[in-house]
C-alpha cells in the first residue's frame, strides 16, 4: 500500500521541527544541560531526532492530520516501512518516537559490536585506534571486549563521545550523541536489557551480556536480545 504523500511531507516537517526545537524534549536533558561545557551548548549543532507523542499530536493538528486514528495509522505505517521507530509496549519509551532510526541504531552498535578488529567497520576501527593512544582508555576497551564490563565514564566520554557525523551529512564533523542525550540512550538500552547496571558498582559500571561468548552461562535472550535483532534491521548497508 503506497504511503500517502501528505504523510511523507508531515514526516519531513517533524524532522525539521525536531532540529529547530533542540533537546528540550529529551528526558533528563535539563540536568545534563546545566553540567554541559560551554562549547557543547550550541544546540543547533546537536539535535536529537526524537519527538514526544504529545508533540506529534499538536503538530498533527496544525498540519491537518487527525491526532487520533489517522496519527496512529501514520505511526504504524512509518514503523513498518522502517522510516521511524516507536515502541508503544514500553511504558516510558512508548511516549517517544525516533524520527531517524539510524541515530539510535548507531548508539547501540558502538556498545554491542564485534570483538575482533578485523570484524568491525572502518569507523569503529578509527575509534579503537584513537583509544589505543591512551593507556586508560585502551585498558577500558580491553576489559569491555573481554568481560563485557563497561564503565559509565568510558561509555559517555569515549564510545558515545567520540563518534562524529561524516559528509555528506549536514552535521559533518559534529558529535552524533550530545551529552544531553546520554541519559535517554541509557534508558533505551536498559529497557531492552542490552545493558545492565552492575549493582553497587563504584565507579558506575554496566554489564553488556551480548558481548560475552555464546557458551556463557546466561539466558539466550541476554546473549541475543530480540529487541537488538529488531534494531539491527535498520542498519544501512555501509554499516554491515
Amino acid at each position: 500500500r503506497p504511503i500517502p504523500k501528505r504523510w511523507t511531507v508531515f514526516l519531513d516537517q517533524l524532522m525539521a521541527n525536531a532540529k529547530e526545537r533542540g533537546l528540550e524534549q529529551v528526558p533528563g536533558s535539563e540536568t545534563a544541560s546545566q553540567e554541559s561545557e560551554p562549547e557543547q551548548s550550541s544546540m543547533q549543532l546537536h539535535r536529537a531526532p526524537i519527538a514526544s507523542l504529545d508533540s506529534l499530536r499538536r503538530q498533527a493538528i496544525e498540519f491537518g492530520i487527525d491526532p487520533g486514528e489517522e496519527l496512529r495509522s501514520f505511526l504504524d505505517t512509518m514503523v513498518q516501512s522502517g522510516m521511524i521507530l516507536h515502541f508503544p509496549e514500553h511504558v516510558s519509551l512508548g511516549e517517544y518516537v525516533f524520527l531517524e532510526p539510524q541515530w539510535i541504531v548507531d548508539a547501540v552498535k558502538y556498545v554491542i559490536r564485534e570483538k575482533r578488529d578485523g570484524d568491525v567497520n572502518e569507523e569503529l576501527r578509527e575509534i579503537d585506534h584513537f583509544l589505543a593512544q591512551d593507556a586508560a582508555a585502551k585498558n577500558d576497551l580491553k576489559i569491555f571486549r573481554k568481560r563485557g564490563e563497561l564503565s559509565d565514564k568510558f561509555l559517555r566520554e569515549q564510545l558515545w563521545g567520540l563518534p562524529k557525523y561524516k559528509a555528506p551529512h549536514p552535521l559533518a564533523g559534529q558529535r552524533k550523541f550530545h551529552p544531553e542525550t546520554h541519559d535517554f540512550l541509557l534508558e533505551v538500552m536498559q529497557s531492552f536489557q542490552l545493558l545492565l547496571r552492575i549493582e553497587n558498582s563504584e565507579p558506575k559500571t554496566y554489564f553488556v551480556p551480548a558481548m560475552l561468548e555464546r557458551d556463557s552461562n546466561l539466558p539466550e535472550q541476554y546473549l541475543e536480545p530480540v529487541s537488538y535483532t529488531h534494531l539491527r534491521a535498520h542498519e544501512t548497508e555501509a554499516d554491515l
